[in-house]
């Protein structure tokens, strides 16, 4: 997808997920729950302050990873490079600000996110502020049933499908990942493998 398309594609999911104000029950999962927004089905974890997690959009086909925080502000549109560390592991990656109600910054690699988070028990998130950097952290608890029951409930209703082409050598993949975070100390970029476990 060409850079202009991806911003407008990333404009109208922003505009479409809106404020983080669920509709149904939400169902636990340790530190993690699933639950429906307007939208469509989201797993996330957070507070009133902010959260993290995957949002599928009805109707559409598309789910994204995505950071709401109240506390930030960013121009709508622009592309913010984020750092991503984990217990396991440590990585760049760009978001898109879509600013609606709290900020939201959307992952742009959707198969790296959800790789480095699956490897995980914590993620800390460093978004560049004019002040310094501006950190969140929260516990990956849960998160892979989570997302398994966000996936069987898009599925189920027709949501989305949150991989839609797997890495046709996964193991391979997975390996050349790894040696390319160890190689580069984290600072990538790695190409993630889509749909690998």
């Amino acid at each position: 997808m060409k850079a202009g398309k991806f911003i407008h594609a990333i404009t109208l999911v922003a505009a479409l997920i809106g404020v983080n104000t669920a509709f149904a029950q939400q169902i636990l999962f340790n530190d993690w729950f699933v639950d429906d927004v307007p939208t469509g089905p989201r797993a996330a974890t957070g507070d009133a302050s902010g959260l993290i997690g995957e949002f599928c959009i009805s109707g559409t086909g598309a789910c994204v990873w995505l950071l709401q925080q109240a506390t930030l502000g960013c121009v709508k549109g622009s592309k913010i490079s984020v750092s991503m560390t984990t217990d396991t592991n440590s990585v760049n990656t760009e978001t898109v600000c879509a600013p609606d109600g709290q900020t939201q910054f959307i992952f742009s690699d959707f198969a790296l996110v959800d790789r480095t988070l699956r490897s995980a028990a914590w993620v800390r998130i460093d978004v560049p502020t004019g002040t310094g950097a501006y950190s969140v952290r929260y516990s990956l608890n849960g998160m892979t049933d989570a997302l398994a029951a966000l996936a069987a409930r898009a599925t189920a209703v027709g949501h989305g499908v949150r991989l839609p082409s797997p890495h046709p050598d996964c193991f391979a993949c997975n390996q050349e990942f790894m040696a390319c975070t160890q190689r580069t100390h984290g600072k990538g970029p790695c190409s993630a493998c889509l749909g690998c476990p």
